[in-house]
């Protein structure tokens, strides 16, 4: 069946709904196996990976009903209606799946502690001394983070639920965090740094009271 001509009748829904309703089902039963393997490869680190590539597939093609007229096939750039087809589902796909992730993530991140008795992702950067202070003071990271800006220290959080003991962050990992906050992993990387060095300021002063 022509593309073009099935977007045409979504488009006429008002008129005749229930060839809108056909069209849609063809595109949809056509290009579902294929826009959910596109979002579950984009999806690296949540458990909830099935159910969110359901939930994106599904508002992919709602999409596609609201906005039939938004694409055209463009012979210049493509060689067949189908591959283009494909690519603008992906573009849709991939935007779709963005706003889903910083919006869930972002908001379980209220609920994130970074603990202070897990000490492995404190020992790339305090001293004995200062790791036993922190493990004995529960408030004293949050009392840190919440120096930075909201922003950053959301971006701390998140990176703290990725860090794995003695291994550095994954490029899959950053790729993660460049989606969810908007950002580049060079940015991400900086606030690490510059989140470090107010954690072991703030630390170190309390090592010096204790002394």
């Amino acid at each position: 069946m022509d593309i073009e001509e099935q977007l045409l009748m979504i488009s006429d829904k008002e008129i005749e709904p229930q060839k809108a309703t056909e069209a849609l089902n063809w595109i949809y039963t056509t290009y579902r196996d294929f826009i959910f393997t596109v979002v579950k490869k984009n999806i690296y680190f949540t458990k909830e990976k099935n159910d969110i590539s359901k939930t994106i597939t599904n508002d992919v093609f709602l999409y596609v009903w609201d906005n039939p007229l938004k694409w055209e096939f463009n012979s210049e750039t493509h060689n067949c209606a189908i591959t283009a087809f494909k690519a603008y589902l992906s573009q849709v796909a991939k935007n779709l799946l963005r706003n889903e992730l910083r919006k869930s993530e972002t908001h379980r991140l209220s609920v994130i502690n970074v603990d202070s008795s897990e000490t492995d992702f404190f020992d790339t950067f305090l001293n004995p001394k200062e790791i036993e202070v922190v493990s004995k003071n529960a408030n004293l990271i949050e009392q840190a983070l919440e120096q930075l800006k909201p922003h950053n220290r959301d971006i701390v959080r998140m990176y703290y639920v990725f860090y794995e003991t003695n291994k550095n962050m994954t490029s899959e990992s950053l790729e993660a965090l460049e989606i969810i906050f908007n950002t580049t992993r060079v940015n991400i990387r900086q606030i690490i740094s510059r989140a470090k060095k107010t954690i072991k300021g703030i630390v170190t002063s309390q090592v010096q009271i204790k002394n």
